[in-house]
């Protein structure tokens, strides 16, 4: 293959860099009790004094230490402001209220409707009369607006069944209904 398909070898030249193999380890020209120490360091840590203190209780007491050291970095805010508590809202801080407010008001209203009382698994005898009266007015409702639709929709037909009731009109066409009228 040309130079010019193997690509440049400046290229290969910073990949070699970036990228090396260490055949020989870390432990380099190290004899073999010095390497077996470096190993053990790196598996077992150093112990401090023995305080008659568990591992884990070892770790609590390092994590509390950690914690401590953390509060003690942190600067306190530089621009907090002393609360007076006789002070009056500004309007800015009255219209943020406001408006926390009315977002809660959105939330105020239950997720379900809850059942009736008469719905329950042994409801009272009166919860359950006044139930189903409830649900009957529903039902009565609803025929007296489909009796209230048919009679504007066939005002003849109503008018008839009205004068000669049911049965006479069923036997009636809608020219003979026509011509009674």
């Amino acid at each position: 293959m040309t130079k010019a398909m193997k690509g440049s070898n400046k290229d290969q030249d910073d990949l070699d860099a970036l990228f090396t193999v260490d055949t020989k380890g870390s432990c380099e020209g190290l004899s073999q009790a010095s390497r077996k120490e470096v190993a053990r360091a790196k598996i077992f840590r150093e112990k401090g004094p023995d305080l008659g203190l568990s591992g884990f209780e070892e770790a609590k007491v390092a994590r509390a230490a950690q914690t401590l050291e953390n509060r003690q970095r942190q600067k306190p805010k530089a621009n907090q402001e002393v609360f007076d508590l006789w002070s009056t809202p500004t309007k800015a801080e009255r219209w943020k209220a406001e408006r926390a407010d009315e977002e809660e008001h959105a939330s105020r209203a239950p997720a379900v409707v809850p059942a009736h009382e008469g719905q329950s698994m042994n409801p009272g005898s009166e919860a359950y009369e006044d139930l189903a009266c409830m649900a009957a007015a529903k039902q009565l409702e609803k025929e007296e607006k489909v009796e209230s639709l048919e009679r504007q929709m066939r005002p003849i037909t109503t008018e008839l069944r009205a004068t000669l009731g049911d049965e006479e009109v069923a036997k009636m066409d809608e020219a003979t209904r026509i011509q009674t009228i």
